[in-house]
């Protein structure tokens, strides 16, 4: 899949956030579209989409084309709540793959609810 198509499948989750959540779909306005150089990633090794604390929603074209429609509009909100939260700033001096884990914890489960 083409970066470009996975933007579009990108956007397209995004627009259908508006129908199931005006919160999420609001803030989802406020993310920036990136897709992970893998000449010199951004992103993890195992990762397939993260934000930065910029707004910039970093991907790799093949993790999206794997997702559904639903999955990925669930994707989109769990990195929203990490802006939102504000996890990337927060880390201070605690290990990042631990930190990451908890924050993750606490998002997912609130997605969940």
């Amino acid at each position: 899949m083409s970066s470009q198509i996975a933007e579009e499948k990108m956007k397209k989750a995004r627009i259908k956030l508006f129908a199931r959540s005006p919160f999420f779909s609001y803030l989802s306005l406020y993310l920036k579209f990136k897709e992970d150089d893998l000449k010199c990633p951004q992103l993890p090794e195992n990762a397939g989409m993260g934000v930065d604390i910029k707004g910039n929603l970093i991907y790799r074209a093949d993790f999206v084309e794997k997702l559904s429609d639903e999955e990925l509009q669930a994707v989109l909100c769990h990195e929203i709540l990490h802006l939102s939260f504000l996890h990337l700033t927060r880390r201070g001096n605690k290990e990042a793959f631990k930190w990451n884990v908890a924050c993750d914890l606490v998002v997912n489960s609130l997605l969940i609810r």
